[in-house]
This record gives C-alpha cells, structure tokens and sequence, in this order.
C-alpha cells in the first residue's frame, strides 16, 4: 500500500519515533540525507515520495502516525495563487468514524478548522505559464549553494555570488564585478520565488578600494545598489541572512 495512517497506540516505537513524540507529536521522521517526503512537479503532476534510501517516509501528525512506501501523485494544472502540499490529520467525526492522516494539495483554508492538524511539506506557487515553483519548507530542509541569477552586465569575481536557504533563512557569499562605473541605481541580480523577502530590506555592502555601498533586495527579488561612493566595480554578498515568511 503506498500510503497508511494509523493510531501510534500499540505500536513499537523505535528511538526516532519516541523522540518526536516528546518534541510536540507532529513531525517528520528520518535524517535529511534520507530526504523523505520529497516533493517535486513533472508535467501537470505534483509527486510526494519516500525516503530515497530506506524507501519509506513517516511521520506523526497530532499523534497520530502516516507512512508512504511509493511516490504518491496528485494532479495539478493551477495557473495562479498559493497551495501547501503536506499531511492533513482530520479527527473522528463522531468518535465512531476512523481519523486520518493523509497527504494532500489545497489552499490553507481548506486545511484548518475542526480539530485538523496540518503538517506542511512544500509551498507550490502556482504560475500563468510555465511549471510551479515549489518552495520545501520541511524543518530541516537545506538548498544547498545557489547561484544568483546576475543582471547582463555583472560577472562572478572570484567566488560566485550565491544564496542559501536552510531552515528557513536565507544566507549569501561570493563577489559580483561589473564591465563599467557603478552607479545609483544599479540592479545586480533578480532572486527567484521562493527566496524573496517580504517586505524590501536594505543594508551596506562591501566594495573594493574603500567603497561604500548600500544594497536594497526588494519583494521581486531585484538586488540593486541603491548608493554607493568610490572606484571600486565589485560588490560583495555579504549581506545579513533574513527569515522567509
């Protein structure tokens, strides 16, 4: 069966299993190497599948337990708007109707209410054309080193200008050069969805040759020195690390 839910009263647990159950009752199980509960898009088709090595993903939701042993596939052909993807716990109705945990892709407001607990895997932002972009939002889930997307006249100089996103917040490095004077306002790069702040966030930056520079990454994403003085045409990203909403 590809999925399961089920009381965890009577089970056997294992270590990582009794450690969730003191850490709130809802959670994912497993190591982040293991990667499960995966969430990926292919042809108007959201999937959501297991562990890559031991082939099973688990996790308690309120408790109560959900396990998949094979890619579970879901339809989707949105053109706008915001869906979550995650695990839906919905209690017994009536005390005599089973409850469920069950892997689903909807709105958040179909997703509350009633005593339902909702543990979310991945964000999917729907788009006019072309393929969602899903955003996996799972506690320990790390992109690993991305390169930013830089504006036609910027180039890598030295290490490549990159972001970060890791429990939630993003992080840079690297420095960017330009092929001539920099001067106000100048837009280095366009992060992608999903990597963009909430509201717009401005800070100074280092430049080379005692330059100043202030940098201002706006809810598109554009990356745009927003003032500078001096000689230099390097930019490094170093900028503070900020929180995704």
């Amino acid at each position: 069966m590809a999925e399961q839910s089920f009381p965890m009263d009577g089970q056997n647990f294992t270590d990582s299993q009794w450690a969730i159950t003191q850490m709130g009752r809802t959670g994912i199980l497993g190591t982040v190497a293991d990667n499960p509960y995966a969430v990926a898009y292919s042809n108007g088709t959201i999937t959501v599948s297991p562990a890559t090595t031991s082939g099973v993903a688990q996790a308690l939701v309120n408790g109560f337990g959900h396990q998949i042993d094979a890619t579970v596939s879901f339809p989707f052909t949105a053109t706008g708007g915001t869906y979550l993807v995650g695990i839906l716990f919905t209690p017994s109705p009536d005390g005599v109707t089973p409850a469920t945990a069950a892997l689903t892709v909807d709105v958040q407001v179909h997703l509350t209410g009633a005593g339902k607990v909702f543990l979310q895997l991945a964000s999917v932002i729907a788009a006019q054309n072309g393929a969602p972009l899903i955003t996996d939002t799972r506690p320990y889930f790390d992109t690993g080193w991305v390169n930013v997307p830089l504006a036609s006249n910027w180039s890598p100089s030295g290490a490549t200008p990159q972001y970060r996103v890791k429990n939630g917040w993003v992080t840079f490095r690297g420095t960017a050069a330009r092929n001539a004077d920099i001067t106000v306002p100048t837009q280095i790069g366009t992060l992608p969805l999903g990597v963009r702040p909430s509201e717009a966030m401005s800070f100074p930056a280092g430049s080379g040759n005692a330059s100043y520079a202030v940098v201002t990454i706006g809810t598109d994403g554009s990356i745009t020195i927003t003032q500078f003085s001096g000689s230099s045409r390097t930019l490094l990203f170093g900028f503070p690390p900020y929180l995704l909403n």
